[in-house]
């Protein structure tokens, strides 16, 4: 299942509709039943980009930075996705969901993430794009979600599937280190020009 995060692994392009992603307030959604026990996932800084990549299974499931106004997600589709047309995302106040056109609709939606969000996100300033990520035409998902209470800081981007995978946050060392930069960029808005 997508929300087993499988990568997008085994799905293939059989769909050529044209939906677009939507973006709503959160409703109410019939729960898929949980597994027999949680597996876990973990958050680690990399250290060249300065992202925190979740990781499950020895894979990373998506990347993320923050800053004092948003949290900025980057997903890597299957290949073969080259136009936003081919992506379906839903973000919510609370919740973020994505997934591609053509693997189900409605409850049968085949989601690749579907997790509450770390903090409340503002929906009318949050977005998503579909950039270029390297020169071999792979694509990446660019996902900002807005901050409704800016300068909070996010211990993770998304919580995790409850019963799927349990809740993964940064370590105590990252936490402070994140703290430390939102304080310097709130410090260098504050003080323009002050080096």
């Amino acid at each position: 299942k997508l929300t087993d995060y499988s990568k997008f692994d085994n799905l293939t392009q059989d769909s050529d509709d044209d939906n677009d992603v939507t973006i709503t307030e959160p409703t109410q959604e019939a729960a898929a039943p949980p597994p027999s026990k949680p597996l876990g996932g973990a958050i680690v800084r990399d250290e060249a980009s300065g992202r925190f990549r979740f990781q499950f299974r020895g894979h990373t499931v998506y990347e993320f930075e923050q800053s004092l106004d948003d949290v900025t997600i980057y997903v890597l589709p299957p290949p073969y996705i080259t136009k936003g047309n081919q992506i379906r995302c839903v973000i919510s106040a609370n919740h973020f969901k994505l997934g591609l056109v053509g693997h189900g609709t409605g409850p049968e939606q085949q989601w690749f993430l579907n997790e509450a969000t770390f903090g409340t996100v503002d929906v009318d300033e949050s977005t998503w794009t579909l950039e270029d990520h390297d020169q071999n035409n792979q694509k990446v998902i660019v996902v900002v979600l807005t901050k409704a209470n800016r300068g909070t800081i996010w211990e993770a981007a998304l919580k995790g599937n409850p019963g799927v995978v349990s809740a993964a946050t940064m370590d105590a060392v990252s936490i402070e280190q994140v703290k430390k930069d939102l304080l310097l960029e709130r410090f260098g808005e504050e003080n323009p020009g002050f080096d």
